[in-house]
């Protein structure tokens, strides 16, 4: 079972970078090549893992065969094709030496992160406990997006969807942690991309050591352990991406929709506040784009066609825009508990956004009027971003300058424009998402002690972006210089590489490569590159590598998975026990009195449960609903089985709706009460 994961896994990585480069019809830069490759790998994964989610339940065989059905079409789609090598072009030796530094960084950063996260089972990260991974769970073992939550919460849970995949192939969270390795490689490759529309110099080269230097900060590293956060800053400048691509070549092709849809879909399925950053990095691109592509020519087989707009929107619902059509179904609006009310008239149900006191930069500033917001704000920029920060992204105003200096001297303005409008692209999104933070709940500066800026880590990562081409200027081309871009990229490299080597490793990811790391991070380059050539010999090869590479991580993470659950097993029995887990301690012996073997169970919670592991074994068997917040939903519940239980309180018993939730799981014979610990009160049925 590991094996076959790990081997669909990377063979899902691997194909998707041959079929993007055997698919270019125009000369290609390797910026572009491994965005598209990131961006199509991740974001059709978390296709296919939401469509074997809606239909059969997630399992190990349905993915598989789901994404072996996806590149066997590929293959007879390319058939005679051979990969467009020679269309990429070719950057000169200084640039190249750079950018094959920074792709053994990179290769070697994931192989390291792999070697680093396996060994334990510890659920880490924001909320990961709380409703990432409780989400990750039910899917993981069969459960819907259109079932009940996990948790009380109703945000967008793609990046839990992610997650699952990385628990199905052991039953436990021990590799949940590598789930983060593809937003941090999404939002690398996509600041590259960026960075090569705007300047045209090779992001790979030049980017990657500033993006480097992002996850030295406590901000961004904490980001990069398991939560949302990571995944919505990639899919947002991934988005931005996109479009820009299409407005700075003036060109509209049939993978620029479909890539903008993928990206779009996995934004509007990290958070809440993922609808909100495509509409407003969407909209004005998107509105400019008839005065900039018109008389626009291309050709013609790669004009979209309505069946690409058709097969976009189904790409982006099934990327994560799922998760918004999963709360206008079954809740009544796509951003519950929010509605939409425009000019009086409700078009979803539910409260209109109004800016909140509670637990808000709102509330800091109503609780104390002389609340000192721009001083506290750059104290908790130096405490999570490091003091430098700040004076990294000064040289935006370079930018205004750059663009009067060029037109001073007739420079040709193309690039300025780019530069400009990128700026007023992070500028432009940024004001507003912070008018609509400063009332959001939990945005309290305070409260959070600074940890709130994770709201807005997309812009904190385009910001430096910005920033950093400004020191490409049109009208000084100082980098075209082979000696002084040398000495440039070595310094950059070096000094790079020295500040993310001295940062402090806890948390440990992104982890600093080691010497095995670095060897194996060549090899993958090497095992990518023989899976890319064109001879059928050299691809039979690269399938047979990755078939004994897979075979052997196999036997090595079920090692790891043995010993990290005996490990998990014997500190849980030394642990003080919480409520959660006394009562389920309990559970397991009320159902030994009454004869009863259940190898999996469902739990249904009608009082508030902020803890859903407290209810699994070491290994992940059960699957624990939050069935409070409606009867209706509630009541379209598979009644309640010999394994299932409803966990409540004394006092949720004691009201109607507590009553009517127990009416509703089980509305043919009452749930009797099994066994109470702390508040908690379980009921199971006779």
């Amino acid at each position: 079972m590991l094996a076959l994961w790990c081997f669909v896994t990377i063979g899902h990585f691997v194909l998707t970078a041959r079929w993007v480069r055997v698919s270019a019809r125009t000369p290609s830069t390797g910026d572009e090549l491994l965005f598209t490759t990131v961006l199509a790998s991740v974001g059709t994964l978390a296709a296919s893992l939401h469509l074997v989610s809606l239909s059969v339940g997630l399992n190990l065989w349905a993915v598989a065969a789901l994404l072996a059905v996806g590149h066997g079409g590929m293959a007879l789609h390319m058939r005679g094709r051979a990969p467009a090598g020679t269309s990429v072009e070719r950057p000169d030796p200084v640039t190249r030496g750079i950018e094959t530094a920074a792709s053994l960084v990179l290769a070697a950063v994931t192989i390291q992160w792999i070697l680093v996260a396996a060994p334990g089972m510890g659920v880490r990260g924001t909320d990961a406990a709380h409703y990432h991974i409780p989400n990750a769970v039910n899917f993981a073992l069969g459960a819907s997006p259109f079932d009940l939550p996990g948790t009380q919460h109703l945000y967008p849970m793609g990046s839990s969807m992610l997650a699952a995949w990385f628990i199905l192939p052991v039953g436990d969270s021990l590799l949940t942690d590598l789930t983060m390795v593809m937003p941090f490689l999404l939002l690398a490759s996509s600041l590259g991309w960026l960075f090569r529309l705007t300047t045209g110099q090779s992001g790979l080269a030049w980017m990657t050591w500033p993006s480097l230097l992002l996850f030295t900060t406590p901000l961004f590293r904490e980001a990069s352990l398991m939560s949302a956060d990571l995944l919505f800053a990639a899919s947002l400048v991934a988005f931005a991406a996109t479009l820009f691509a299409i407005i700075q070549r003036r060109r509209l092709s049939q993978r620029d929709v479909w890539l903008s849809a993928l990206a779009g879909g996995l934004l509007l399925g990290t958070k809440t506040t993922g609808l909100v950053g495509a509409l407003l990095v969407g909209l004005p691109i998107v509105g400019a784009m008839p005065i900039v592509l018109r008389g626009a020519t291309g050709p013609t087989e790669e004009k979209p066609t309505m069946g690409t707009w058709v097969l976009a929107g189904l790409l982006a619902v099934a990327a994560g825009g799922i998760w918004l059509v999963r709360n206008w179904w079954v809740w009544g609006s796509p951003v519950v508990p929010n509605g939409l009310t425009v000019f009086g008239v409700e078009i979803f149900r539910g409260v209109p956004y109004e800016p909140t006191t509670y637990l808000s930069v709102l509330g800091d500033l109503e609780n104390d009027p002389t609340y000192p917001l721009a001083a506290q704000t750059r104290q908790y920029l130096d405490q999570w971003l490091s003091a430098w920060y700040l004076p990294l992204v000064m040289p935006v105003a370079l930018i205004p300058i750059d663009g009067l200096v060029a037109w001073r001297r007739g420079l040709a303005l193309a690039g300025i424009g780019m530069r400009l409008a990128l700026l007023a692209l992070a500028i432009g999104t940024l004001i507003p998402m912070l008018w609509l933070l400063t009332g959001a709940p939990w945005t309290s500066l305070e409260w959070t002690r600074g940890f709130s800026l994770r709201y807005g880590l997309p812009w904190l990562a385009l910001l430096p972006l910005v920033s950093f081409a400004a020191l490409y200027p049109a009208s000084l081309h100082w980098y075209r210089s082979p000696a002084a871009s040398a000495i440039a990229g070595i310094g950059l490299v070096l000094g790079s590489l020295w500040v993310f080597g001295g940062v402090d490793p806890n948390p440990p990811f992104p982890p600093w490569p080691t010497l095995v790391a670095v060897v194996v991070g060549l090899g993958a380059l090497l095992l990518i590159r023989l899976a890319l050539a064109s001879s059928g010999t050299t691809v039979l090869m690269a399938v047979a590598v990755i078939a004994a590479i897979s075979g052997a991580l196999g036997q090595w993470v079920a090692a790891l998975d043995s010993a990290a659950a005996a490990e998990a097993g014997r500190a849980a029995a030394l642990a003080p026990r919480t409520s959660g887990q006394q009562a389920y301690d309990q559970l397991r012996l009320a159902e030994g009195r009454l004869g009863r073997t259940c190898t999996s169970r469902r739990f249904f919670a009608t009082t508030r449960f902020d803890a859903p592991l407290d209810l699994q074994d070491v290994k992940y068997t059960n699957q624990v609903f939050y069935a409070r917040r409606d009867v209706a939903v509630t009541a379209a519940v598979r009644p309640l089985g010999a394994c299932d239980y409803v966990v409540t309180s004394r006092a949720v018993l004691a009201t109607q709706k507590g009553m009517d939730l127990l009416a509703a799981l089980s509305p043919n014979r009452p749930p009797v009460e099994t066994v109470e610990a702390g508040p908690f009160v379980v009921l199971g049925t006779p």
